[in-house]
């Protein structure tokens, strides 16, 4: 209930400035502040009894204070189901105060007064909005000076954060909305046009090109339905950027395509509309900016400009047509799309307008726009989108025509008792639907029959009096059995908490419906889905897997499955864009992912941002992923944004410049973005290298104790332990730990592991017996029992190590290094330290050879173009991304060379003998002079 009153409050905030702006900073119109609204009752009253009511409704008193707050037909302002039902606004104590926190913006402006004593709650919050500037055009950082001026984009961060970032929602920078939106849906718009036309215009210059000899009312008037009949939606919504951004998109494209028109199809030629900072832009020729401002004469009346009354009326009526009509929104946070709501209920309140036909003392109202962003979770439906279901349903077209004629009027009724009753005729008829669930119908339609059958033969039976003998009566008693189970089955069905949020695309969006009832899909999915581990999910996991997604791997992530769903939404040929984790790219659980790719759509553009940061709240590294349901034509354009790009304002043209068309994709390798200078090195590596994962060779990682503290132990402890009692030597072995690993060089520090080994199953060895066998050792470890019980990392007693099949290994000669690392770090060990569980190992055949491969600059760049990151900049040298690195089988005078130099390295590590041998791997896999330089000046 916080959210919904702050939203009201913010809202009311932004109302106050735009009528301030077009009076002409006239302060009469200031109404949220402590002189007017001085207690909770009284913002209850502005809420309910001045916004919620046309003015002819208002009673004296208010009509007399609130007589220039004109009514908006927000249901932003009705009585929400929780209040209803629990507290209101006037519920709230005014005497309670809050502390000025010290990073406040009234915190700085109250140190001249010293005046540093709490404030009453209410009057905080005016005073806290009132530092600010509510203005129209500004960029999306908060910078607390005297009067930063607050835009909706600020909104839409600060939204956000106040909504905690649930559900693994990030907030997403205007400039990538900004980018995916334009980039996504002028390709639809292009598409639609071709479509409707049999044109074949290759992208939004071709469109305009073609357009450009028809633009009489008649063609623009229907050339502007067309881009209206566009659907886009985002399946995971948040505060709505990506719509408000698709929104301005729509209006930026129609503007410069030359249509940009009123009602009458007479164009906006005097005024050039475009998008800077995420935001909307209407100038005019002169580079001035348009303002909607209202002249009041001597007399008190209103007077607005027609031209500008047209240009207002124009921008608000396309704002209005494309929000009830072309965006949509889903989301599994309720309170998520409270503020989608909002932010649309915000950009249209940006070009709210006075009515001439009362004399421009009334804005006109807002639609009901509630009903396109809705609650759910996007990827569980009971429904399939091409299941046929309509035909159970009797006199369905009439009903299919009752709906979508429903939800139209709900949008555009300003009479609220009208519109609860649309709400429940749309609510009946969406339940009907629901109840064509094909898991419960299947269930009764077995129970009718079941049922038919008893009565026919046993109840028909008890007409004559007849005594069933003992055969009749067990077989009544299975077939009652079997009646009760298809029951319980039934309800069950109904009651499966695996649907309690689900969302059923296939009939909750009329408008992606034909005449037919037929799921026709949406021309353009958009969005910035969650990032969840499957893992970490329990039960919500297995609700999703029961969802036929062929995206679905247990170690994956959710938003792969958003992808995939994206798909199911799509109209053939058209379109979606998200920006995600990036891991999909080089993971072992992304080939699901990158089969589906292949197999299912045709990418168009992947924009790998590398290790560089998008979300301020997030450690991850992201891509953007553009792609068609369409075949897939194995030219995907790509883009490696460079780290130094410094700000994403640059991003969209640095991607413009520096894109390159990019194939041979493949599920089972990673997908690595590379130039062609970049490819060719890659494919001479994997030419001439084989990958180790088919080498001789073993990799296996460090001991992990569950508890380091009680394992690890010093030289000093070491000593003590052996002076107690010398066999305790058996089981104390050297360990090395990952900051003790270096380039060909492993520094032994002293450290050591008491090995209480849990066995060995397979070679018969047994357990450690601590308590028996080292009893100085036992009185150590009991020091950290209540820890050690608690581990899940134990063997069969709390003192013993978990199980380690490969334990003997660590006496092996073996090449070792650590899991992160922003450069090759690789060593020989020869010394049978035992590792930690930070550190990998290899053992195997030509293990100096390879060492030298895995510390040359050239397994550096090719590890970087194979790997995945840390989020932190640092790669993850794991087993998975070792296995791919391709070195050439040796023969005995080069490996013999090659061992040679790294004895040296191993003895004493020299700059210049090393880049000799960086010299030596080059000249294996043959690289040019300019592939050579390439590798060394590479920013990795």
């Amino acid at each position: 209930m916080s959210i919904t009153w702050v939203n009201r409050i913010l809202f009311l905030k932004l109302l106050e400035a735009q009528l301030i702006k077009y009076h002409n900073g006239n302060e009469r119109f200031k109404f949220l502040n402590v002189q007017t609204v001085n207690d909770y009752d009284e913002l209850h009253k502005l809420f309910f009894q001045v916004l919620a009511r046309q003015s002819a409704s208002r009673t004296s008193a208010i009509q007399q204070k609130y007589s220039h707050i004109p009514y908006l037909n927000s249901s932003l302002f009705e009585i929400s189901p929780l209040e209803d039902v629990s507290l209101k606004v006037n519920g709230l104590d005014d005497n309670l105060d809050i502390d000025l926190y010290s990073n406040s913006i009234l915190t700085r402006k109250r140190l001249k007064s010293k005046d540093l004593t709490a404030m009453n709650t209410l009057h905080y919050f005016f005073e806290f909005l009132e530092a600010y500037d509510f203005a129209s055009i500004g960029k999306e950082e908060v910078q607390e000076e005297n009067k930063t001026i607050i835009n909706a984009a600020v909104l839409g961060l600060v939204f956000e954060k106040m909504n905690g970032y649930r559900d693994g929602s990030i907030y997403t920078p205007g400039a990538v909305t900004m980018f995916l939106c334009q980039e996504t849906i002028r390709k639809a718009v292009v598409q639609k046009f071709n479509d409707a036309y049999g044109w074949k215009c290759e992208d939004i210059n071709d469109l305009k090109n073609y357009l450009a000899d028809r633009k009489n009312r008649k063609d623009i008037l229907e050339f502007n339905l067309l881009i209206e009949s566009i659907r886009i939606v985002d399946p995971a919504v948040g505060s709505g950027h990506f719509l408000v951004s698709s929104l301005n998109e729509l209006i930026a494209i129609k503007a410069q395509l030359g249509i940009l028109a009123d009602s009458e199809g007479s164009r906006l030629s005097d005024v050039d509309v475009s998008i800077a900072n995420d935001e909307l832009v209407v100038t005019y020729r002169n580079s001035s900016f348009f303002e909607y401002a209202v002249t009041t004469t001597v007399s008190g009346g209103h007077i607005i400009a027609p031209e500008i009354q047209r240009i207002q009326e124009t921008l608000f009526n396309e704002k209005r047509k494309l929000i009830e009509g072309s965006l949509f929104g889903v989301d599994i946070n309720p309170n998520s799309v409270k503020i989608c709501q909002l932010r649309l209920w915000i950009e249209l309140l940006k070009h709210a307008y006075y009515k001439s036909d009362e004399n421009y003392t009334q804005l006109e109202t807002l639609p009901n726009i509630d009903i396109n962003i809705k609650h759910g979770n996007s990827l569980i439906s009971r429904f399939k989108v091409k299941d046929e279901i309509f035909e159970r349903i009797p006199s369905f077209i009439k009903k299919l025509d009752n709906y979508k004629s429903w939800v139209k009027k709900y949008k555009d009724t300003n009479d609220k008792n009208f519109k609860e009753e649309l709400k429940g005729n749309i609510e009946l008829f969406i339940n009907e639907f629901k109840r064509q669930d094909p898991r419960i119908t299947k269930f009764e339609k077995l129970f009718i029959k079941k049922n038919e059958e008893y009565i026919l033969k046993y109840k028909a039976i008890q007409l004559f009096e007849r005594n069933d003998d003992n055969k009749q009566v067990a077989q009544r008693g299975l077939l009652e059995k079997e009646i009760e189970e298809l029951s319980k089955s039934i309800e069950a069905a109904k009651n499966d908490i695996t649907y309690r949020n689900a969302f059923e695309w296939r009939f909750e969006f009329p408008e992606v419906l034909n005449e037919s009832g037929d799921f026709e899909g949406f021309e353009v999915v958009i969005g910035n889905p969650p990032y969840i581990q499957l893992q970490k999910m329990g039960e919500d996991a297995d609700a999703l897997q029961k969802g036929d997604y062929n995206t679905f791997t247990r170690t994956g992530d959710i938003y792969c499955l958003f992808y995939e769903q994206a798909i199911r939404l799509l109209r053939p040929n058209y379109y979606f864009g998200f920006i995600t984790s990036n891991k999909w790219m080089r993971a072992n659980y992304g080939v699901a992912t990158r089969k589906f790719f292949l197999g299912e759509t045709n990418p168009l553009l992947l924009v790998d941002f590398g290790g560089y940061q998008v979300f301020e709240s997030a450690t991850v590294d992201t891509n953007m992923l553009i792609s068609q349901k369409a075949e897939n034509t194995g030219k995907t354009q790509t883009c490696l944004l460079d780290k130094s790009l410094g700000s994403l304002e640059k991003m969209s043209d640095f991607i413009r410049q520096s894109v390159t068309t990019q194939g041979g994709f493949k599920p089972d390798g990673g997908w690595v973005i590379l130039s062609p200078l970049e490819a060719t090195i890659k494919n001479k590596i994997e030419a001439a290298g084989t990958p180790l994962k088919d080498w001789d060779i073993n990799i296996y990682r460090g001991i992990l104790t569950g508890y380091n503290d009680a394992f690890i132990i010093d030289q000093k402890t070491r000593d003590a332990l052996i002076e107690a009692s010398p066999k305790n030597d058996e089981i104390i072995r050297p360990i090395l730990r990952g900051r003790d690993i270096k380039k060909y060089n492993a520094q032994f520090a002293n450290q050591w592991i008491i090995n209480t080994h849990n066995g060995i199953r397979e070679k018969k060895i047994p357990p450690v017996d601590v308590k028996q066998d080292y009893p100085a050792v036992y009185d150590h470890l009991s020091k950290y029992e209540d820890a050690l019980s608690k581990r899940l990392d134990k063997g069969q007693h709390w003192s013993n190590l978990r199980n380690c099949a490969y334990l003997e290994n660590f006496e092996s000669e073996k090449i070792v290094w650590i899991e992160l690392t922003d450069q090759p770090n690789f060593a020989l060990d020869k010394s049978a330290f035992y590792l930690n569980n930070t550190i990998f190992f290899m053992t195997g055949d030509h293990l100096k050879y390879l060492l030298a491969f895995l510390n040359s600059r050239l397994c550096e760049w090719y590890f970087d173009k194979i790997a995945a990151t840390s989020g932190a900049g640092t790669r993850r040298w794991i087993k998975m991304y070792i296995d791919q690195i391709c070195v050439p089988f040796p023969d005995k005078e080069i490996e013999s060379k090659i061992t040679g130099i790294v004895d040296s390295l191993n003895e004493s590590f020299d700059m210049k003998l090393y880049k000799s041998l960086d010299n030596k791997i080059y000249d294996i896999f043959k690289l040019s002079s300019e592939e050579i330089d390439l590798l060394i000046n590479a920013s990795l």
